[in-house]
């Protein structure tokens, strides 16, 4: 009795005891100006390392690209068509209101109103929003549709703040998440403090965002001496790694993007000519031709992992049985010439006064199967329109899957190009595969895990097979830390400053 009565007692002081409240200053260089803190209105990488701080979803990825909850503790599928999201009562926004399902509503009707921004696009197939009380909402879709993934992109905003300020977020940036916003100075600083109503409090107190050009960026390093220093430009990476900077180390950091060379594969360019790369067999002997590990040794100095498919292995649809293809420049070339290519020059559309070290590689490589491989250099300026108006035989571009699901990648790239409906918009290169498409439109639909991930699975070989996109390289996110602060990147390149700590 008096031994359980000691656990009993020991229990409730554990229970009692209040959390470590936050602690430090986390000194942060962003290479870059953030243009707006409204999170509904963009996604690019600048916004989001300080939104997604500010404010949160209803769902979120772990470090392993697992969903988890975020704002709802749970969900279910009532039926095929609706999702229902269980909130969690804790939540707090910054000014200590609690979160409603009506702020919910609210914020997916406001994406809905907003068709011309990025963000929208996650909320595409939503056709209504019911607050069923204070802390469960139904959110409808148009068609069976697993949008569970798509939810880690809309963040909850609350609607009282957004109705006081006639919708202008920046002027009062109220989230709910570990961080607020204590001052915003453009150009210039962004302070976060730890929020006092967060459910799981932050362990550093105060993050100040120091806003910079790149041009400065070495310089300010070297002065200022951050905790932490964010997009660093290759030319800035070149110099940190000849110099050893008391105090600060490189952290390689595997990243999600794959970087893929794409062939044009229209029967006739623009010009007229014939196409050579229509040639499904030429572009498999490229693909015999490459030599990925090679890229990333050489071109990449060590930093990033060759790609055998357009996903990374953390992303949903990633097929471990795909075999990457032998690197054979013999058998390349005997493939070349028994397609009747042999001595065939092509180009790679690539920007004027890049280091063109991947493109040189390949062009060395490509020599070896008798391919001759120029560059056809223009301004930064004028390459999407190059592409656009497919005036190019190749040119390397990324793709993430920041859903973690391989599905965007069939929506965006893999689709026929159809506007009309928002499919293959990055399909620039006159591809199109029946099964793919409809793999494409209808996966969604496909609520067992197992039968949709072999789907995906399908429509990445037959992608492979076809040998439209060569995968290259997923490159390495790089970092810039000081020895006092303790942190593991994530695959998903999302900075949470809440997983920091810094030593004492």
């Amino acid at each position: 009795m008096g031994a359980a009565l000691a656990c009993l007692l020991v229990a409730a002081c554990t229970r009692d005891e209040k959390p470590k409240q936050p602690e430090g200053t986390l000194r942060v260089l962003l290479g870059s100006d953030v243009a707006t803190l409204d999170p509904h209105v963009s996604v690019d990488s600048i916004t989001s390392i300080i939104v997604g701080n500010v404010f949160e979803p209803l769902v979120r990825f772990d470090r392993s690209l697992r969903l988890v909850g975020g704002l709802a503790e749970r969900w279910i599928n009532p039926d095929e068509r609706t999702w229902r999201f269980f909130l969690d009562r804790r939540a707090r926004f910054h000014d200590g209101t609690p979160l409603r399902a009506s702020d919910v509503k609210f914020s997916v009707e406001r994406l809905l109103s907003l068709p011309g921004t990025p963000v929208a696009a996650f909320v595409r197939h939503i056709r209504a929003v019911e607050a069923i009380d204070d802390h469960t909402v139904d959110i409808r879709t148009d068609a069976p549709v697993a949008i569970l993934n798509d939810m880690a992109f809309v963040p909850i905003v609350s609607e009282r703040s957004l109705r006081e300020t006639g919708g202008r977020v920046d002027e009062r940036p109220l989230g709910s998440g570990r961080y607020r916003v204590a001052r915003w100075e453009r150009g210039r600083a962004i302070d976060l403090e730890a929020s006092e109503f967060a459910r799981d409090p932050a362990a550093i107190a105060r993050v100040e965002v120091e806003l910079l050009p790149q041009e400065g960026m070495l310089e300010r390093i070297e002065a200022g001496k951050p905790d932490l220093t964010l997009l660093l430009r290759q030319s800035v990476l070149d110099t940190l790694e000849k110099r050893n900077l008391a105090g600060q180390r490189l952290l390689a950091s595997p990243g999600l993007y794959v970087f893929y060379l794409g062939f044009n594969t229209r029967a006739t360019l623009p010009s007229g000519a014939r196409n050579p790369l229509a040639d499904v067999r030429l572009r498999r002997a490229l693909v015999r031709a490459t030599d990925q590990a090679a890229i990333v040794e050489h071109a990449l100095r060590g930093h990033g992992r060759g790609a055998t498919q357009l996903v990374v292995p953390e992303v949903f649809g990633f097929d471990p049985t795909l075999p990457a293809t032998p690197v054979d420049p013999a058998t390349a070339r005997q493939m070349v010439e028994a397609a009747g290519h042999a001595g065939v020059e092509l180009s790679i559309l690539t920007v004027e006064g890049g280091s063109a070290r991947i493109e040189d590689e390949l062009a060395r490589q490509w020599a070896q199967a008798g391919v001759k491989l120029t560059r056809r250099e223009v301004p930064e300026r004028r390459l999407a329109e190059e592409v656009a108006a497919g005036r190019f035989d190749t040119y390397i571009e990324g793709w993430g899957c920041t859903s973690a699901d391989a599905a965007e990648l069939l929506s965006y790239l893999l689709h026929s190009r159809d506007e009309a409906r928002g499919l293959g918009t990055g399909n620039y290169y006159g591809f199109a595969h029946p099964e793919i498409d409809r793999i494409a439109e209808t996966n969604l639909g496909v609520f067992d895990p197992r039968r949709r991930l072999a789907l995906l699975q399908r429509a990445l070989r037959l992608a492979s097979e076809e040998a439209v996109f060569l995968p290259l390289y997923s490159q390495d996110e790089m970092y810039l830390l000081s020895d006092r602060l303790e942190w593991q990147a994530r695959v998903d390149g999302e900075v949470r400053f809440e997983e920091m700590r810094l030593k004492p």
